[in-house]
C-alpha cells in the first residue's frame, strides 16, 4: 500500500513539474516577443525582479532592475534583442525555474541562460545572462566533393 501511495505521489508532482515547465517556457517565449515589439527597456526591464542580476559580455555586473534600465537605456547595440528558448526546468516546489536557448539580434546569434522566480504576478526574471551576439550567415555553404554530392544526392 505504501509503494502504491508513493508511487501516485510521485506521478502528481511529475506532472505538477511538466506544467510549471510548459508555464515557464510560455512566459520566456511571450518576454521574448514583448521585448521585440517594445525593445529591452520597455518590453525586458518589467520582467525584472527589482534584485535582478543581469550579465552581458563587456559590461559590469549590474545588480538591480534600476540599474539594468540605466545601462540599457545607454546602449544601442543590444536594443533588438530577442531568443528562442530551448529548454526550461524547474524546482520541485515549482517557485525557481531556469531556461537557455539562442538570442538574435540583428542576423548575428548568441546564447542565454535566464533565472527566473514565480511570484503572486507569475514568472519574474531573477537573472539573465547572455553571450555576445556574432555574426551567422542564415545559410552555410556545403562542403565541395562527396559529402556535398551525399547530401544532395538525399534532398532529390
Amino acid at each position: 500500500m505504501r509503494h502504491l501511495l508513493l508511487s501516485l505521489t510521485l506521478l502528481v508532482t511529475a506532472g505538477d513539474r511538466t506544467s510549471d515547465r510548459d508555464a515557464l517556457l510560455a512566459a520566456d517565449r511571450a518576454l521574448s516577443d514583448k521585448t521585440a515589439a517594445l525593445g529591452m527597456v520597455r518590453g525586458f526591464v518589467p520582467a525584472l525582479d527589482d534584485g535582478a542580476a543581469y550579465l552581458y559580455p563587456g559590461a559590469p555586473l549590474l545588480r538591480g532592475s534600476d540599474r539594468i534600465r540605466a545601462f540599457l537605456e545607454g546602449t544601442d547595440s543590444i536594443v533588438k534583442q530577442t531568443w528562442a528558448p530551448v529548454f526550461a526546468d524547474v524546482s520541485a516546489d515549482g517557485r525557481l525555474g531556469y531556461s537557455y536557448g539562442w538570442t538574435r539580434s540583428s542576423g548575428a546569434r548568441g546564447k542565454y541562460l535566464a533565472c527566473w522566480q514565480k511570484t503572486h504576478d507569475g514568472w519574474r526574471l531573477a537573472a539573465f545572462a547572455s553571450s555576445r551576439p556574432v555574426p551567422v550567415p542564415d545559410s552555410v555553404a556545403l562542403p565541395p566533393g562527396p559529402v556535398k554530392a551525399a547530401l544532395s544526392a538525399q534532398v532529390r
